[in-house]
């Protein structure tokens, strides 16, 4: 594979792997090498998470995800090779504070249609976060694809053994925390931490530790997202309504799929929009960050009792 590619430096660090630029060596296209870094005597389980990503990828291919070039090993190192994405994540964006309402609208749209597009072709993300929605320029404005699939499910299989769990404190979905299975349900959850968080600049639930936001998420009251956006008084109940059923701490209280969650945000915004003037998206789309927590599950499970 390294005479395939060229590496031009370090882009960022993750949890289990880094980002390297990179190029082709036959036509010096830019491209993005996530290279893992096995603890010693992890070297085929490092190799299984590539494969499993890859593969992910691949069931998953569509304009709204980042593109599988290549995979394998560099320099005995497992590897994935990406399309280069111009652009900055949804993280760096919200890290400047609540968005307005027209860019919640444009920006959601897309993300909850994208994630649509996964579950159609089988796949859960399980990791979904502002690191992992990079927001690609273009004429038209600003266009979704997301990253990251290491801890997605294809077909109800993941990377994780049995006693392991992938996720992001605050993003995944409490039940996953306490040992219960990635669903379509876990990105439900996930979309609503985003929508709170486009809304108000931070999570809804802020801890300093794991067992912290999990007592809020299972426990706690959800704050309401209108209180939180200073000075604007521009989130209606119905918009409120979304976010809290989204974010119910039982998958059954949650919307049954995606597709009703974009439903109900579309129904949210147009009530939104009739109270506070902006202009509601009908654009269709064309179909690094905080790392990912890996820890055993048996854990986890205890701090949600």
């Amino acid at each position: 594979m390294h005479r395939r590619y060229r590496l031009e430096g370090l882009a960022a660090v993750g949890g289990i792997a880094c980002i390297h630029v990179g190029h082709t060596r036959r036509d010096n296209r830019r491209v993005a090498l996530k290279v893992f870094h096995p603890p010693e005597g992890r070297e085929r389980i490092f190799l299984d998470y590539m494969v499993h990503e890859a593969n992910a990828l691949k069931a998953a291919a569509s304009p709204a995800v980042v593109g599988l070039i290549d995979h394998g090993l560099w320099l005995g190192y497992p590897t994935l090779v990406l399309e280069w994405l111009e652009g900055r994540s949804l993280g760096d964006l919200v890290a400047h504070g609540p968005l307005p309402m027209d860019r919640v609208d444009r920006l959601m749209w897309q993300v909850v249609s994208a994630v649509e597009t996964l579950h159609a072709n089988g796949v859960v993300h399980a990791d979904l976060k502002p690191g992992n929605i990079m927001l690609c320029p273009r004429e038209t404005g600003e266009r979704v694809r997301l990253i990251d699939l290491g801890a997605a499910h294809v077909n109800g299989v993941g990377a994780a053994a049995r006693d392991e769990v992938f996720g992001t404190p605050g993003y995944v979905a409490p039940e996953v925390v306490g040992g219960a299975a990635v669903s379509p349900s876990t990105d439900v959850y996930a979309l609503g931490v985003l929508l709170f968080e486009m809304l108000t600049g931070q999570p809804p639930f802020i801890g300093n530790d794991l067992h912290s936001v999990l007592q809020q998420q299972t426990r706690g009251r959800l704050p309401r997202a209108g209180k939180l956006r200073p000075a604007r008084g521009d989130v209606s109940d119905a918009l409120e309504a979304v976010v809290a059923t989204a974010l119910a701490p039982s998958p059954a209280q949650r919307f049954r799929d995606v597709r009703a969650l974009r439903i109900a945000f579309e129904d949210a915004i147009l009530v939104t929009a009739r109270n506070h003037t902006f202009e509601v998206n009908s654009a269709p789309i064309d179909t690094v960050d905080e790392p990912t927590l890996r820890c055993r599950r048996p854990m986890l499970a205890r701090t949600a009792n």
